[in-house]
């Protein structure tokens, strides 16, 4: 049986993720289709013949899809999406079925699929069978079993005229996750404007899922059992290491992206990680997502010395009371101590904040912007927020009448800059948000001490060529 994994094309010419984690535009990057590497190579482990298209990657349209999959001839298609444009990604169903109606079409979508199966079954006929969760490991048990998907969990799947939802799938351990099939994949096509400074680069997931509940995070924050759960389970340090190990001497890879939720979660398993790294004479540049309360002097000092040249933090407001009303569960003097012990150590932190969370006014932001000031990051990134179908937040925004637009298949940016807010606060209105960001990102970035940091960690021409993308992006 023949296994073909497709990754669909820009939209409008931006690139996009389609991640479990995170879903939606990424202007100026171009990031691996994870979630399909994985599954491809888990599905070639247990002896299926499989192929990735990457169009995200390789700037395909639908027509050279179509010659493709003529061409591979495939008895199964599957293929990922994202919220922002899964209207448009759902037309590599309908591609494929030009080619073949009995091409069986999957879609492994975890962000809007498992809340609304139903709709998105109805609205897109030419998928047969909706993963919900379990990603590859639902997928190998469809590919054995392509006949009768009611005996498969973390599925759903139209029958007699009617939609089956079965139970989310319970058991499956990343730990068991095959290595990427990043040779199926244009591997010098990746780049990220603001996770790597070096070329080649590459992204792996390490751990899924995440102990903290923030009302807005599709993860931590869902109402939904979606991806791999909300539990959080890491690989070992071990298994890790195996992944860096197989990036390095199959690919050459310079940079590296933890594309983990929180990568800290646990410190001991990041120490041993970097343990590792130092033992084996790695040399690699890596950057990591984490949280203020996950981390310490130590551990940064550690992650530094292992090749960390940069941290993302969640920082979302500079206003407490804001941060209490979204669960976020951090406290601004930890973040500023953790933003100095980086700054100190010689590692780059850069703030992720949005704007727009429940209780968001003129003041707010105003705090928030002095706050991203005083801790001097390498960068910040400043979107609007997005209250995700399946979250808490969604359903607090909805049921106040403070939604501007419902969730249809379409729109819903996860950064907030390639479409419009769809939600207001009670003092501000959903183009007051707008007006207030543009306003944010400029005051912020238009200062000597950003553009001095920014110099300061030019590495290469490659990283050069992503400062001039993102300063188009920030332009536009």
């Amino acid at each position: 049986m023949k296994i073909l994994l497709i990754n669909p094309p820009k939209f409008k010419n931006i690139p996009v993720i389609r991640e479990i984690r995170c879903a939606g535009f990424s202007p100026g990057s171009v990031y691996p289709p994870l979630k399909l590497a994985y599954t491809a190579g888990f599905l070639r482990d247990n002896g299926f013949e499989v192929g990735i298209v990457d169009a995200n990657a390789e700037n395909y349209e639908w027509d050279d899809i179509k010659k493709i999959v003529e061409k591979f001839s495939p008895d199964i298609v599957i293929f990922s999406s994202s919220p922002s444009t899964m209207a448009f990604d759902s037309q590599t169903a309908k591609t494929c079925k030009e080619v073949n109606r009995n091409i069986l079409t999957v879609l492994d979508d975890t962000h809007i699929g498992p809340v609304m199966p139903e709709k998105v079954l109805n609205t897109f006929e030419d998928i047969d069978i909706l993963i919900n969760t379990g990603s590859e490991f639902t997928a190998l048990e469809i590919c054995k079993n392509p006949e009768n998907p009611e005996k498969i969990e973390g599925v759903s799947f139209r029958k007699n005229g009617g939609i089956i939802n079965n139970s989310p799938r319970k058991e499956f351990s990343i730990e068991k996750q095959s290595l990427p099939a990043y040779d199926l994949l244009p591997f010098k096509k990746y780049t990220s404007i603001s996770t790597s400074r070096k070329k080649p680069f590459a992204a792996i997931i390490t751990s899924s899922g995440c102990p903290f509940n923030c009302s807005f995070c599709v993860v931590g924050g869902a109402t939904v059992m979606r991806g791999y759960g909300p539990k959080w389970q890491a690989k070992s340090p071990q298994k890790t290491m195996e992944e860096i190990e197989y990036l390095i001497s199959g690919f050459g890879i310079k940079s590296l992206y933890f594309f983990d939720e929180t990568f800290t979660v646990d410190k001991e398993r990041v120490k041993n990680i970097c343990q590792l790294i130092l033992d084996k004479n790695i040399e690699i540049e890596w950057a990591c997502n984490s949280r203020v309360d996950t981390i310490d002097e130590e551990l940064i000092r550690l992650m530094k010395k292992a090749g960390c040249w940069k941290i993302c933090f969640g920082v979302e407001s500079g206003s407490q009371k804001i941060l209490d009303l979204a669960s976020k569960k951090t406290v601004l003097e930890d973040t500023k101590k953790i933003f100095d012990v980086a700054k100190k150590i010689g590692v780059c932190a850069t703030a992720s904040t949005m704007i727009g969370l429940p209780g968001e006014n003129k003041e707010t932001l105003k705090e928030t912007l002095k706050f991203i000031k005083s801790l001097k990051p390498y960068r910040a990134q400043i979107v609007i927020t997005i209250p995700y179908p399946g979250t808490r937040l969604y359903e607090d925004v909805k049921g106040k009448g403070f939604l501007e637009k419902d969730y249809s298949f379409t729109g819903y940016d996860a950064y907030g800059v390639c479409g419009e807010p769809v939600l207001r606060t009670e003092k501000l209105s959903s183009s007051d948000l707008r007006n207030e960001q543009k306003k944010m990102i400029f005051k912020l970035y238009l200062t000597p001490g950003m553009f001095f940091r920014t110099l300061k960690n030019i590495k290469s021409f490659s990283y050069i060529n992503n400062l001039l993308k993102a300063l188009k992006e920030l332009i536009k």
